[in-house]
């Protein structure tokens, strides 16, 4: 029963860890954008501080809550598991495409190719897989 019991803590605490760092790195998204002109300019401010884009923050959880709220917790679960499975695949996908039309660019390190093909082919059945289960709320972000 302990080793149950420590193993459900070192799933929250990892679950936690990952969570904050996912909300960190989200923030800096809409922040970015409002900096390039692509988003209002008020998203851009940060507190002086500690540098964190609080406006940001608080932008990514109402539209959060806002999700939530219209919709279940396991839809928008669905939905962002699709999504980023979707963008992951699109990132791996890159890899091979650079390299086969700009081969001499320099690179900071170089990849064996096998690594981004079975990683782009494992998102494209994760992307595609939804499909045939539940092919409706998957066509709602297409």
């Amino acid at each position: 029963k302990q080793w149950y019991q420590r193993r459900v803590r070192g799933v929250a605490v990892s679950s936690f860890g990952s969570l904050s760092s996912s909300l960190m790195g989200s923030s800096r998204l809409p922040f970015i954008a409002a900096q390039e002109g692509m988003m209002p300019q008020f998203l851009a401010l940060i507190q002086n501080s500690t540098g964190t884009p609080i406006v940001s923050l608080m932008f990514i959880g109402a539209s959060a809550f806002l999700c939530v709220w219209s919709s279940s917790i396991s839809k928008l679960i669905s939905y962002v598991g699709f999504l980023s499975w979707f963008w992951w695949g699109l990132c791996f996908l890159a890899v091979p495409i650079l390299r086969l039309k700009m081969p001499h660019s320099p690179r900071q390190f170089k990849v064996f190719m096998g690594f981004p093909v079975l990683a782009t082919l494992s998102t494209v059945y994760l992307v595609v897989g939804p499909f045939f289960v539940t092919p409706i709320p998957c066509l709602a972000w297409i």
